[in-house]
C-alpha cells in the first residue's frame, strides 16, 4: 500500500475539518451554502480515493472510483457556481443560465456512471487501483478544464460593466 493512501485519508479530515469549522461558527447565508456543496465535492475526491485501495472487492472498487470521478466532474461546476456567488451575480442566475452553467457537468457525469463499453475506465490487474482511462475520461477532463477557463471570465466581465468611481 503506497504512502499516498494514508495522505488521501489525512487530506480528508483536514477538509472535514474545516467543513464542520465553518459550519459551526458562521451564519448560513447562500453563499455559505453554495461554499458547502462545493466543499463537499471537493471532500469525496480524497475519502474515495482512499476507499478505493482500501477495497478489495472490484464492484466496490468501482463504485469509489465513479464516486470520486462524479465528484471531480462536478467540482467545475461548484466552483463556477462559487465564484457567481462571490461575485454577487447570484441574482442574474436564472433558469437558462442555470441549465448552461450546469449541463457538461451533468453530460460528464453520465457518462462517468454509466461508462459504456469502459470507455471512462477500465481495470487493470484484476482490480480499480490500478486503471487505464479511456476516451471519456478525457472528455471530462476537457470539461472541466474548460470550467476553469470560464471562471476569469466571470471576474472580467464583472469588472468590465463596473461603474466608473471617480476620487474627489
Amino acid at each position: 500500500m503506497s504512502p499516498s493512501v494514508w495522505y488521501d485519508l489525512v487530506l480528508f479530515l483536514l477538509l472535514f475539518a474545516l467543513y464542520v469549522y465553518v459550519f459551526a461558527t458562521v451564519r448560513i447565508t447562500n453563499l455559505h451554502k453554495v461554499y458547502f456543496l462545493f466543499h463537499f465535492l471537493m471532500m469525496l475526491w480524497p475519502l474515495c480515493q482512499f476507499a478505493t485501495d482500501m477495497a478489495h472487492d472490484r464492484r466496490l472498487q468501482l463504485f469509489y472510483v465513479t464516486m470520486s470521478f462524479v465528484s471531480l466532474s462536478m467540482l467545475g461546476s461548484g466552483w463556477l457556481l462559487l465564484t457567481v456567488f462571490l461575485t454577487g451575480n447570484a441574482d442574474k442566475l436564472g433558469k437558462k443560465r442555470l441549465f448552461l452553467l450546469f449541463a457538461p457537468a451533468v453530460i460528464a457525469v453520465v457518462g462517468v456512471v454509466m461508462n459504456p463499453f469502459s470507455l471512462f475506465v477500465a481495470p487493470l490487474e484484476g482490480g480499480y487501483i490500478d486503471r487505464a482511462y479511456g476516451p471519456w475520461f478525457w472528455i471530462v477532463i476537457v470539461i472541466l478544464v474548460s470550467y476553469f477557463f470560464c471562471f476569469p471570465l466571470c471576474f472580467v466581465s464583472d469588472i468590465a460593466f463596473l461603474p466608473n468611481v471617480t476620487n474627489d
